[in-house]
């Protein structure tokens, strides 16, 4: 997928608290109050890892019932960013069988930078449940194209806000719910300088 945007404004929106809410709104995979759930955030060794666990969330129906899962539902998604160019999710739903039943998705999000506001993007997901579902399958492939055109969408248009932008005094406010993605982008910052310092000729 082309997308006309900055590879860094991927980290940063899928790190957002907020993300799946307005961005994937139609799909109900969160409800708003899950926007006040606090992540827990870890950084070790120019690694970010961003866990959020969400009661009685509410995944797609039709996915639940193909997998024999009842509500209700707990939620727990994690962002892992090890390197510029790559973004790993996870998302597990567990329901409340006895004993509980989980859904497990991987999702991968590979970003090649080509100009400093154009990218390359490609995305996956990987689960390892209903294999042999063409239907299924295909369900996911069309669902999954949405929502990563949704993303290509607000990137596009939030890039196109800071082109017009020309405020020479503007700065951009901090809320809480971007912590883990200022987080990113200034460890991706001092991995830079690290790099730059490293190439240094004495």
């Amino acid at each position: 997928m082309y997308v006309k945007a900055n590879y860094l404004g991927l980290h940063e929106n899928l790190m957002d608290l907020t993300h799946f809410l307005f961005t994937h709104g139609k799909w109900n995979i969160v409800k708003p109050e899950h926007i006040l759930d606090r992540p827990v955030l870890k950084e070790q060794d120019d690694m970010i890892v961003q866990e959020e666990v969400h009661e009685n969330a509410e995944p797609p129906a039709e996915r639940m019932e193909k997998l024999g899962m009842t509500g209700p539902f707990t939620m727990f998604v994690s962002q892992t960013v090890k390197i510029p160019g790559l973004h790993q999710g996870l998302t597990r739903t567990t329901d409340n069988s006895n004993p509980p039943k989980q859904d497990v998705q991987h999702i991968i999000h590979i970003l090649t930078p080509e100009t400093a506001n154009t990218m390359h993007y490609l995305w996956a997901i990987a689960y390892d449940a209903v294999l042999h579902d063409d239907t299924f399958a295909n369900t996911m492939q069309q669902v999954g194209a949405a929502v990563f055109e949704e993303d290509k969408v607000v990137l596009e248009d939030i890039e196109e806000v800071y082109r017009r932008d020309h405020r020479p005094d503007f700065r951009e406010k901090i809320i809480r719910t971007d912590k883990g993605g200022i987080q990113l982008l200034r460890m991706f910052s001092r991995m830079a300088a690290a790099e730059q310092e490293s190439a240094l000729v004495p």
